[in-house]
């Protein structure tokens, strides 16, 4: 079981502290982009902090992120910090929920060019899958919620 946080560091392109997707304690961006080598991933903020251009943007992550028991979703977790947007390099993960446990079974790279975002994704196997138990995966979206304080 994989362990999954919401920690406050700064990162590659942002220098203020904010919250990082942090998995079995490291940031995500520098998970996946040692296993790529040359990826150039180190840097992606996260799509649950709400940062982009257009708000309607921001509902997506919040929709996908943890699906009904039994259902599987398509969300997009990382972006570009200099775009803050669906145009640029965005991470997506497989999302499958069941009762006491959140699945990452694949994560990969968004390749729509022309509609919903999540529409046309490459997976990546070196980035493998991911199991979490529920409680603390549902503790690590309180984090980034919009109404936490």
């Amino acid at each position: 079981m994989n362990q999954i946080q919401a920690i406050r560091a700064a990162s590659k392109f942002v220098p203020e502290p904010h919250l990082i997707i942090a998995v079995d304690g490291i940031a995500l961006d520098e998970v996946l982009d040692a296993a790529i080598p040359g990826s150039k991933l180190t840097g992606l903020v996260s799509s649950l902090l709400g940062w982009f251009h257009n708000d309607e943007d921001s509902v997506i992550p919040w929709q996908r992120i943890l699906p009904e028991v039994g259902c599987t979703g398509y969300a997009p977790i990382l972006i570009c910090p200099d775009d803050l947007d669906y145009s640029c390099s965005v991470v997506m993960a497989e999302v499958v929920t069941e009762t006491d446990v959140v699945r990452w079974d694949r994560l990969g790279f968004d390749e729509t060019r022309k509609g919903v975002v999540g529409s046309c994704i490459r997976w990546e196997p070196a980035w493998g899958s991911y199991r979490f138990r529920r409680d603390d995966y549902e503790r690590f979206l309180a984090a980034f919620s919009p109404t936490a304080t």
